[in-house]
């Protein structure tokens, strides 16, 4: 039966994985997750931490929480939802010991082109909150929905009543301009 499972489980979207495992709960669903995924959160945790031992334990600690963390959260893209929660874990990770380490450039909002090695975690986030409410209104509420709240698209259009695309762009304009105002920023230069 349980070899039955793993070949059906094998044959569906992520999405529909999610759904048999919040369903019936059957632990061959987040076997099935860890086989597609352990390898793209690992990734990720290795980007931020950069030892290969922590970023090991920070995978298995999220799949071990990943039975809850399903059945708590509406997840509408999978891939996306998994990615956004190990980098988040990563970031708890790194605040914790924060003293010691220092944030890497962050897809959110630090300009990709700088060499960034010399401020932390905390300087990340002063810049953040203050371009946030630099840009439009629209703009603000998506980023703030989809990275701060860990909001879905599809809980963002209910929340706000964008349209998807409206969403989408939302975000991706947030991006590009709080990494304009932030390689603006005197305070980011002067490092």
């Amino acid at each position: 039966m349980i070899l039955g499972r793993r070949a059906y489980l094998k044959t569906l979207e992520d999405e529909q994985v999610i759904s048999v495992f919040q369903q019936k709960q059957w632990p061959a669903c987040i076997e099935e997750i860890y086989r597609r995924y352990a390898h793209l959160t690992y990734g990720v945790h290795l980007k931020y931490v950069k030892n290969h031992e922590d970023a090991q334990d920070l995978t298995m600690e999220l799949f071990l929480r990943l039975p809850e963390l399903i059945n708590k959260h509406e997840i509408g893209n999978f891939r996306a939802w998994i990615h956004r929660v190990a980098s988040n874990a990563a970031l708890g990770a790194l605040r914790k010991q924060k003293g010691n380490h220092h944030l890497p450039i962050d897809e959110l909002a630090i300009p990709s082109e700088s060499n960034d090695t010399d401020f932390t975690i905390d300087q990340h986030l002063d810049l953040l909150s203050t371009h946030l409410d630099e840009l439009k209104k629209d703009q603000k509420k998506c980023i703030q929905l989809f990275y701060l709240e860990q909001k879905s698209y599809e809980q963002i259009m209910i929340h706000t009543g964008f349209t998807f695309k409206e969403v989408k762009s939302h975000i991706q304009n947030g991006k590009r301009n709080l990494r304009l105002l932030i390689s603006q920023n005197p305070a980011y230069e002067s490092r």
